[in-house]
């Protein structure tokens, strides 16, 4: 016949977050080595104290893991940062001598030489922009323009006017990107336009394209 066995009498351990992350372990952990070795329930019970030296390796065990993690995080953004400056560098590199090349070779053959891909010679003619987008940029105050580049075209002249009707009003803008971020030049309704331009020629603008700034 068995005998009922009433539990032990305790008071519940209240472990919250303690596991919530490694930071919340380690911060108990240390708590635990620092307090329980000056406690009269840890020095009078070899079970009580087993488990408590227990939990002080696992802490420091714990925390040199998170340290090595930690430093490995940090080298492991600082060589991303490096990748991305080298592959800046080389790209940089990379278009100066295809340039440079571009203007020696005058055959196939001459391309191959110099480890480099031959192709067909290629003359982009001379086209109006696909079109222009504007925004007004409310947290920076400035307006946005983007302009569409068609095939080839890589050089772009805008202007902006607040009256395109009279045609000494356009002001063409310091510049010659796709992109454009520029001060607000004014409340009121605005339109720009933009020409792709070579070396030799430029384009007809743009339909200009309104925006109200506010």
């Amino acid at each position: 016949m068995g005998s009922n066995q009433s539990p032990a009498p305790g008071v519940r351990i209240v472990t919250g977050g303690d596991k919530a992350n490694e930071a919340s372990r380690i911060e108990r952990g240390v708590k635990i080595g620092t307090m329980a070795p000056q406690s009269s329930i840890y020095t009078g019970n070899a079970d009580l104290k087993i488990a408590a030296d227990a939990v002080s390796q696992s802490t420091s065990t714990l925390k040199t893991a998170v340290d090595a993690s930690v430093s490995a995080d940090a080298v492991a953004r600082k060589a991303r940062a490096a990748v991305g400056t080298a592959v800046s560098a080389w790209d940089t590199s990379y278009d100066y001598f295809v340039a440079t090349a571009t203007k020696h070779c005058v055959t196939p053959e001459d391309c191959a030489s110099l480890g480099t891909e031959p192709g067909g010679v290629t003359h982009n003619v001379l086209a109006v922009p696909l079109g222009v987008d504007v925004k007004q940029d409310f947290k920076k105050n400035l307006l946005r323009i983007h302009v569409h580049r068609p095939p080839g075209m890589t050089v772009f002249d805008v202007e902006i006017s607040p009256d395109p009707v009279t045609p000494t009003s356009w002001k063409v803008l310091d510049g010659s990107g796709a992109l454009w971020a520029i001060p607000l030049p004014g409340k009121g309704t605005w339109w720009v336009r933009a020409a792709s331009r070579t070396a030799r020629a430029k384009s007809d603008y743009t339909t200009p394209v309104p925006i109200v700034l506010v």
